[in-house]
């Protein structure tokens, strides 16, 4: 969370305030907005499909936008018009610090360590493959949880709070939607989890107007 704290005194016949804010902001970067938190049970088989155990797995998802493709343009004295970077999802965290065997009254496992124990030794590749499969089902869970239009709702709102504590009234320009974005969820995501979820990918709240 990234906090402005601005003088609420300003020159209008300055424009420096107004561009040191909103450079600033670019100067950020990426800026998340939006953090979901997963739990999710992970089934571990074997090649023959017989279940050994099963792993909880704590995962993590941020929607994010990268501002230094922001634009902005002062229209009047008191307006701006803005134009706000495409939605970032970023990639889904798994944390292997975490994640228990559930089978094992929630003992705590190292995966990834060398040498490792003889039942672990045996299923690794599908421990592997399970888990990059549960980073898809994460990605699916927070896209049919609104990540996108969430991320779009609370970047809008933070444009309009800075600029009301600068004495602007921020307009929003809606630009077409970048093709790629949908294309890059549909190759992280697979055919079948991409289908169920493709109506809610470009679903935007009607945008914050003030």
């Amino acid at each position: 969370v990234v906090i402005w704290i601005v003088s609420s005194f300003i020159d209008r016949e300055r424009p420096q305030p107004l561009i040191f804010h909103f450079e600033g902001v670019k100067s950020l970067e990426e800026i998340e907005f939006v953090r979901q938190e997963y739990d999710e049970i992970v089934p571990i088989s074997t090649k023959e499909g017989k279940l050994e155990f099963l792993l909880t797995a704590p995962a993590s998802v941020v929607g994010k936008m990268d501002m230094t493709e922001m634009k902005y343009q002062l229209l009047a004295d008191s307006l701006i018009q803005v134009t706000l970077p495409d939605v970032i999802i970023s990639d889904v965290l798994i944390k292997m610090d975490d994640v228990k065997d559930y089978f094992n009254k929630g003992r705590s496992i190292s995966l990834f360590l060398s040498g490792g124990g003889k039942d672990y030794d045996k299923v690794y590749d599908q421990i592997v493959s399970s888990l990059e499969e549960a980073k898809k089902g994460v990605l699916a869970s927070a896209i049919n949880n609104d990540i996108i239009s969430e991320t779009d709702r609370k970047a809008r709102a933070y444009m309009i709070n800075m600029g009301e504590t600068l004495g602007y009234r921020i307009e929003f320009v809606e630009k077409k939607k970048d093709k790629s974005f949908e294309e890059d969820l549909k190759h992280r995501l697979g055919g079948d989890l991409w289908r169920k979820i493709r109506h809610k990918v470009g679903e935007y709240e009607k945008p914050i107007e003030k």
